[in-house]
């Protein structure tokens, strides 16, 4: 780190421990009994998902849905909660901005582009340095832990709690400790720490999930695959038997790569967090 930013590496590096050790999302839910299929145009095409309604004329018990996000990204279909990272927030020349960590070439480019400073090497600590050693640059501080679940899941989801506040229930706070794909690194397998936010709602009417047509870019073994990831409406039997499904595929398609494994694997530790999740809940009157 060069001499001029050493004198904020300190500042730097209390901003950042205020960061969370895992991703932030909100999982949100509403009792239900039924589900319809709705179809939406979006801007890659037609998709449909899943809407659950209470259907009075039906003797079916209600049960939660959850608001998850469904992806084909290593060849299997899996669904998991919404979530991802605090970004950093600062004013620049007056206008509110946001940054995201753990993105080294953002980083440098931005530091170029908006700030003058010329960096090869960086990481989180070095990125807040330069931020703060910037006059352009006021008002520095990390997102809160709740601010990045509720942005998170609206990008990643489509559902928005800040436009759905009027029906939904003071959010729940849990540390859930479960496995990514990243945790089979190591061997054991190294869980991480998720915060979940748990929001009742009292329906989803009006929600669009979104979808987002994608090539990987990231995972080295599938470079420029295509995959999708979609927002959906699923109760725990429906994730139940979409792992049955995966499960059953993992075992019948030889072609498929072991981060299609690694995925199953991962994908049963988030549901077995949902199913925790599922238990703790307060029942409605009328499911009885």
């Amino acid at each position: 780190m060069s001499a001029n930013l050493k004198g904020f590496t300190h500042e730097a590096e209390e901003i950042l421990s205020l960061k969370n050790s895992g991703p932030s999302g909100v999982l949100a839910y509403t009792w239900a009994n039924a589900v319809k299929l709705v179809e939406h145009k979006g801007p890659d095409g037609i998709y449909s998902f899943s809407m659950p309604y209470i259907d009075e004329a039906s003797d079916k018990p209600l049960e939660p849905y959850f608001a998850v996000v469904r992806t084909n990204r290593t060849g299997i279909e899996v669904a998991v909660p919404p979530g991802g990272t605090q970004d950093l927030i600062f004013d620049l020349n007056g206008e509110e901005q946001y940054a995201e960590l753990v993105k080294p070439a953002k980083q440098i480019a931005f530091l170029k582009d908006e700030l003058g400073i010329e960096v090869t090497d960086i990481d989180d600590t070095k990125f807040v340095a330069a931020l703060l050693s910037s006059s352009k640059i006021t008002n520095l501080r990390l997102e809160p832990a709740f601010s990045a679940a509720a942005r998170e899941t609206e990008e990643e989801h489509g559902w928005s709690y800040n436009q759905n506040k009027d029906k939904s229930s003071p959010p729940i706070e849990r540390d859930e400790e479960l496995l990514s794909k990243r945790s089979f690194t190591t061997n054991p397998p190294t869980p991480i720490l998720q915060k979940i936010f748990v929001v009742g709602v009292s329906d989803f009417e009006g929600a669009i999930p979104v979808r987002t047509d994608k090539v990987e870019s990231k995972i080295e073994t599938m470079l420029g695959n295509a995959f999708y990831e979609q927002g959906d409406f699923m109760s725990l039997t429906d994730l139940e038997e979409q792992l049955e499904q995966s499960r059953l595929k993992l075992e019948q398609d030889d072609t498929l790569s072991d981060m299609a494994e690694i995925d199953y694997k991962a994908t049963i530790s988030r549901v077995d967090m949902i199913r925790r999740v599922k238990d703790g809940l307060p029942r409605p009157s009328n499911t009885m």
